[in-house]
C-alpha cells in the first residue's frame, strides 16, 4: 500500500477520487500543468489548454511552451493571470 493510500484510509477517504489536473504557478515567471489533454491556442500573450474536465487560460507577456509531454506542460514568460474555464 502506498503512502497516499495509507493516509486516505486513515482519514476515511478510501473513495476519494484522484485529481484530474494540477496547476502550479511559480511567481509570475512559470507555470506547471499536469493532466493537459491539448493545447488549443497559443501566442506570446495567451495560451489556452484543454484538460480532461474544462481548461485553463494563461495570460501574460512573452509566453512560450517550455515542455509539453505526456500530459505535462511548462509555460514560461511573464504570467499576469490564469483563469479556469
Amino acid at each position: 500500500m502506498s503512502f497516499l493510500e495509507s493516509v486516505k484510509e486513515i482519514i476515511g477517504l478510501e473513495q476519494f477520487p484522484a485529481p484530474v489536473f494540477r496547476a502550479t504557478i511559480i511567481g509570475d515567471v512559470a507555470g506547471f500543468f499536469e493532466g493537459v489533454v491539448d493545447v488549443q491556442t497559443w501566442s506570446d500573450e495567451q495560451i489556452v489548454i484543454r484538460l480532461k474536465k474544462g481548461g485553463f487560460i494563461i495570460n501574460g507577456k512573452n509566453l512560450y511552451l517550455k515542455k509539453y509531454c505526456a500530459g505535462d506542460l511548462v509555460v514560461c514568460g511573464k504570467i499576469t493571470s490564469t483563469q479556469r474555464i
